[in-house]
């Protein structure tokens, strides 16, 4: 209990001494933790909420389609001598210029929907200088070429080989040239080029 002395308040009146219970301690302190549970389902539920964005999983990506034409391998052949698998000035070349080694595929090669023909020959030289004349005279229109696997096999022999879809590289002592014509589809002259440039670069077949 707190006694009050007898005084005047600002509006005239007079206040007689008396007493009053003491003021509880603490008051405020009451409301402010009556709020601390609400801060802490605050906090509480901000820190869940962020927890839940951050262990989302990322969306799984498509699997990437293939690119390219594929090639499935119809025949090989190793025989020798080169100029024995030739025709015109390519066969009078390698009549005098014999090759060491001479390995001939033909591949059914697809892309979108399309299927092409593909013979490619490796002819190994015995130099560089003597596989890049090979490629220089196979490169020149008109002038013979390393026969196409596919004349010595039946079920593609009345296939022929143009020479419009056409690529010849050098690997070392080695000449590689590919030629491609279509199956079935379009004729897309693009996608002949395509399929005609892998196939040059495809690996040698072995025996």
């Amino acid at each position: 209990m707190v006694n009050v002395r007898r005084y005047t308040r600002r509006d005239g009146t007079t206040v007689r001494a008396h007493t009053r219970s003491a003021p509880r301690r603490g008051g405020g302190g009451a409301g402010l933790l009556a709020l601390i549970p609400l801060t802490l389902l605050l906090g509480v539920g901000a820190l869940l909420a962020t927890h839940r964005e951050g262990s989302q999983e990322e969306p799984t990506a498509a699997p990437a389609q293939q690119v390219g034409p594929t090639f499935a391998p119809i025949g090989v052949s190793h025989a020798l001598p080169c100029g024995a698998h030739a025709y015109g000035e390519v066969k009078r070349f390698l009549d005098t210029t014999p090759c060491l080694a001479l390995a001939r595929a033909l591949y059914e090669a697809s892309e979108q929907g399309h299927r092409v023909l593909v013979a490619v020959a490796w002819a190994e030289m015995p130099d560089r200088a003597s596989a890049d004349a090979l490629k220089e005279l196979a490169d020149r229109e008109g002038s013979g070429n390393i026969t196409e696997l596919s004349q010595e096999l039946p079920q593609h022999a009345g296939t022929r080989f143009t020479g419009r879809f056409y690529r010849a590289r050098t690997d070392g002592a080695t000449t590689v040239i590919a030629q491609s014509e279509p199956l079935t589809g379009t004729r897309d002259e693009a996608l002949l080029d395509r399929v005609t440039q892998a196939a040059a670069h495809l690996p040698r077949p072995t025996r």
